[in-house]
C-alpha cells in the first residue's frame, strides 16, 4: 500500500482513522475483518514497544482480537488491553498512552450508541456536550459522528 501512497505511505508518529464497513443490515460491525487486519498491518511497522489497544466496555457478543491472526503481523504477547467503563475513560486511557515511554502504538476503538425514541413528537435536537449538533440525522458538520439504522427501524 505505501508504494500507492503519495509521501512513500501512511506516516508512523501520526493520527490515522480506521472505519469499519457496513454490515449486509446497514449497521457497522464492531469488529470488521478487513479493517482489524489492516490496522494488525500497521501495528507490525512498530518495532520495540508495548501497543496499547483501548476499547469500550464489551458487549455480550463483543470478543477480544484473536491473537494467533494478529501474530501474522506482530507478537501478541506485546499488546496491552485496556477495556474502559465509561467514553471519558476510554479517551483518557487513549492520551495518557500516547505520552507513555515504551509505548509504541496506541488504538482506540470508537463507541457506538443505540439511541430509540419512542412516541416521537417533532424532529430530534441532537445535542454532545450540551452543544446542539442539529437536527438532521446527516450531522454533516460532525465528521466524527453518524446515524446508522433508519427511523422505520425506531433509531434515531
Amino acid at each position: 500500500i505505501d508504494a500507492v501512497l503519495p509521501g512513500g505511505g501512511l506516516l508512523t508518529g501520526a493520527l490515522h482513522e480506521i472505519e469499519a464497513g457496513p454490515t449486509p443490515s446497514g449497521r457497522v460491525a464492531p469488529h470488521d475483518g478487513p479493517a482489524l487486519g489492516f490496522t494488525a498491518h500497521m501495528l507490525g511497522r512498530f518495532g520495540a514497544g508495548t501497543i496499547l489497544w483501548c476499547r469500550p466496555p464489551a458487549e455480550s457478543f463483543d470478543a477480544l482480537p484473536y491473537a494467533p491472526a494478529l501474530s501474522r503481523w506482530f507478537d501478541p504477547a506485546r499488546l496491552l488491553m485496556v477495556t474502559a467503563r465509561r467514553e471519558e475513560d476510554l479517551f483518557w486511557a487513549m492520551e495518557e498512552g500516547l505520552r507513555a515511554p515504551g509505548i509504541a502504538a496506541v488504538v482506540g476503538e470508537t463507541v457506538v450508541m443505540a439511541c430509540r425514541v419512542i412516541n416521537k413528537s417533532g424532529d430530534p435536537q441532537w445535542t454532545k456536550d450540551d452543544f446542539g449538533l442539529g437536527s438532521d440525522r446527516n450531522l454533516s458538520g460532525f465528521k466524527r459522528y453518524s446515524m446508522i439504522g433508519t427511523e422505520d427501524e425506531g433509531n434515531q
